[in-house]
């Protein structure tokens, strides 16, 4: 049912159409699903009749590494398979490919290396005279082939999530890689938390190498993010059969490693309290992680993706991404004047600090220029050796601070009750129309 290349096709009640019949090679690339209006066409010409002559030379969809000796590259079309041979592939670092395998699809390959390439080091596989049905012939093609590493708990981090889409939307969970390793997202897993447990494991089911730095959105159907966010990075996609439920106003986000323990790497209690509190309707917006480096439930570590983006970031950095700075001064702020319009420039007020020794507990709170209270950040938390604490310029009744200069109070004590405080001012700003 994936030769009908349409969700809705695929449920039943459509047949499937052959493009082109004067194509030699029968494969599901020339397959579709007919016309909305047409349904099916017995007996007469196809609805997605298209005789133009092939005359494009076979793209390579994707390459995966299955093993330090394997690695598989399917094409978005039947390859002429009795001319395949060995002199046709070559690959540097003195790697041989000892032998070819042919997928029964005719569009996929298997190919033997000999000796076996090495973890995290990037091969350059190089193709020439492959050809289609059509005669149409590949020359000095090239692709990197990488055997990933093992992955371990932390290396990859959720950064994204869109959990209450536009009304027939669909959800995504966007991940980056905050490692210097190469990994494969097979059966990597998303989940959530219900009855007690870590449950609905949702599994990657292909290949997909994510190199360090990378971003990659999970989503049941890419096609509806990419119409909805036009930012979206097109080939940052991993669509899946589908996703765990994820709640409209709440809800966990785990992440799974592909291991026989499901251990988890990383996870994300979201809330819709999260989003920018002028927001009148969340609906379409995602939460953006602000620090890579800061916990993943620190809730001051998350804010609604910026309106000039167009409410999300799909496949690329975050329109609130701003990591914390680690200074020689205890505790700084930045940038010191700031405007939370959500516009996506200067939006959120980071605070700094580094503690000389481990074990303090802190609290840091935002007054007026006329001393009141306005926001209460942290309260009597144990503070690592250094972090940053983030004010999106709401006060305690989530309304936007007025216009003017403000004071953060950081406050800290050890064990022995030793007390100092810290006073740093800011300004909130705002744009003039």
């Amino acid at each position: 049912d994936s030769w009908y290349q349409d969700a809705i096709k695929d449920d039943g009640g459509y047949s499937l159409e052959q493009i082109n019949p004067t194509i030699p090679c029968v494969n599901s690339s020339n397959w579709i699903g007919a016309n909305l209006t047409a349904y099916g066409t017995p007996g007469t010409i196809n609805s997605v009749y298209d005789g133009t002559p092939d005359a494009a030379t076979p793209s390579l969809i994707t390459t995966a590494v299955l093993s330090a000796t394997m690695v598989d590259l399917c094409f978005d079309e039947t390859l002429d398979t009795s001319n395949l041979s060995l002199s046709q592939f070559s690959c540097s670092g003195g790697i041989t490919i000892t032998s070819i395998l042919v997928n029964p699809s005719g569009s996929c390959i298997s190919l033997t290396l000999a000796p076996a390439i090495d973890t995290g080091i990037v091969y350059t596989l190089t193709l020439n005279g492959l050809g289609d049905c059509s005669g149409n012939l590949v020359s000095n093609s090239t692709t990197q082939i990488i055997l990933p590493h093992t992955a371990a708990i932390g290396d990859l981090i959720i950064n994204e999530v869109l959990f209450n889409p536009f009304t027939g939307g669909e959800d995504f969970v966007e991940i980056y890689n905050n490692s210097e390793k190469y990994i494969d997202l097979y059966n990597w897993k998303l989940a959530n938390w219900e009855d007690g447990i870590t449950d609905n494991f949702k599994a990657i089911t292909s290949h997909q190498l994510m190199s360090p730095g990378d971003y990659i959105v999970l989503t049941k159907d890419s096609s509806d993010i990419q119409s909805n966010y036009l930012n979206s990075i097109l080939g940052a996609f991993v669509q899946m059969a589908s996703l765990p439920a994820y709640n409209n106003d709440s809800g966990t986000v785990f992440l799974v490693l592909p291991d026989l323990d499901s251990t988890v790497c990383d996870y994300f209690s979201y809330d819709e309290e999260l989003q920018f509190g002028l927001i009148n309707n969340p609906d379409g917006i995602s939460l953006e992680r602000i620090d890579f480096d800061r916990a993943t439930n620190e809730a001051s570590n998350w804010h609604s993706a910026a309106e000039s983006v167009g409410w999300a970031t799909p496949g690329l950095e975050n329109s609130q991404y701003y990591p914390g700075q680690i200074t020689s001064d205890q505790v700084s702020v930045e940038p010191e004047i700031f405007s939370p319009d959500n516009d996506g420039f200067d939006d959120i007020l980071n605070i700094n600090y580094t503690m000389a020794n481990p074990g303090f507990v802190g609290s840091v709170t935002i007054f007026d220029a006329n001393g009141r209270l306005i926001r209460s950040l942290v309260q009597n938390e144990l503070l690592a050796a250094t972090g940053t604490v983030s004010w999106d310029g709401l006060n305690n009744k989530r309304e936007k601070a007025r216009i003017g200069m403000y004071i953060v109070y950081f406050e800290v004590f050890d064990l022995e009750g030793n007390v100092s405080g810290i006073k740093k001012t800011c300004v909130v700003a705002s744009r003039f129309n």
